[in-house]
């Protein structure tokens, strides 16, 4: 028994490390992320590409999505998307894939979070 408390006591020192620096490691990237993070800094290059890429994905002729439209829907993708994945409930790998596929609206939900400030932020301190 002796040997298992050495062991233990050399061990507590190790886990509290690690327990310190995980909690220290979330708390860092809390605040990269927190704070603003739910508010979208609209990037117009990133929406006229998004117009772009909509119009040719459809193959619109006619009627062709403008960025007025673009951003209608930016405000709404992620509401739509999310009643998309409840009436079709995904099970599988594919089943998603196909959504995701599908869906109109992913690209915009897509594209509102990549413009979420939090997002940039942690974006822009891994990437720096």
């Amino acid at each position: 028994m002796a040997k298992d408390s050495n062991k233990d006591s050399f061990n507590r020192p190790k886990m509290e490390l690690m327990g310190h620096v995980k909690h220290t490691v979330k708390h860092i990237i809390g605040r990269i992320v927190g704070g603003l993070s739910g508010i979208t800094i609209l990037d117009p290059k990133l929406i006229r590409d998004l117009v772009q890429f909509y119009n040719a994905k459809f193959q619109y002729t006619g009627w062709r999505l403008g960025y007025r439209e673009a951003m209608c829907l930016l405000t709404v993708a992620k509401r739509i998307n999310a009643d998309l994945w409840n009436i079709s409930a995904p099970k599988t790998a594919l089943e998603v894939q196909n959504l995701c596929r599908q869906a109109p609206f992913y690209t915009f939900d897509l594209a509102t979070w990549h413009l979420e400030y939090g997002v940039r932020r942690l974006r822009n301190f891994v990437l720096c």
